[in-house]
């Protein structure tokens, strides 16, 4: 049997699954929220896990039709999202909706970026199979989420959401985790025109489930 969509947590630099997290309680949620019989909900990853196997594993269990809903925080967004946005876009998967949690720009020649106040660094660049974003960011101290720019020019990139927490307990707010459970449990329905992505038009899904 194929999954017909997949959810990925992807969690920050500091976290990881021997300590519990923000991902880690929201995780636990969407177990009782989503059908997990056609549904795979993917246990939440460490901002640099293997996200060109996780995307092979997907494919491998869902097809180029199946979708991903991808849920972040920190460098989970600015590196781990990225790099599985790009390694499912080569296996013509689509990520119909994305939640970022206080978005931190990640370089591997130059880490210490992140740590700058955000209007001195970043965009992060959202790989174009990649639909709708909603993000969350915070300016009580550093790291602090920092902007986006979608490649998918048809893409929805929702005004940001300042909350008032900071940075290390923003995967662990209301706000954030109301979204994830809120998109994570309905469908989304995508009628693109053809032809009009930077991606192949047989990639756009026409709906989701």
């Amino acid at each position: 049997m194929s999954f017909k969509r997949f959810h990925v947590p992807i969690m920050g630099f500091t976290q990881s699954q021997s300590r519990e997290s923000g991902m880690e309680k929201i995780w636990r949620q969407l177990r009782e929220e989503i059908p997990l019989k056609t549904q795979c909900l993917v246990h939440p990853q460490r901002w640099n896990a293997d996200f060109d196997g996780l995307a092979e594993f997907i494919f491998r269990n869902g097809g180029s039709e199946t979708l991903v809903n991808v849920y972040a925080y920190s460098w989970g967004c600015g590196h781990g999202f990225i790099k599985l946005a790009k390694a499912l876009r080569k296996r013509g998967i689509q990520i119909p909706q994305a939640v970022l949690c206080d978005p931190v720009y990640h370089s591997w020649w130059r880490p210490w970026r992140g740590l700058f106040p955000a209007v001195w660094n970043g965009p992060i660049v959202v790989p174009g199979n990649v639909w709708d974003v909603h993000s969350f960011y915070q300016r009580l101290n550093r790291p602090q989420g920092t902007s986006l720019t979608l490649s998918n020019k048809l893409a929805i990139n929702r005004t940001p959401v300042e909350v008032k927490a900071t940075h290390e307990y923003m995967d662990d707010t209301s706000e954030f985790r109301d979204k994830v459970i809120e998109l994570a449990t309905r469908g989304v329905a995508r009628t693109e025109p053809a032809g009009r992505t930077e991606e192949r038009s047989d990639d756009v899904p026409a709906e989701t489930v």
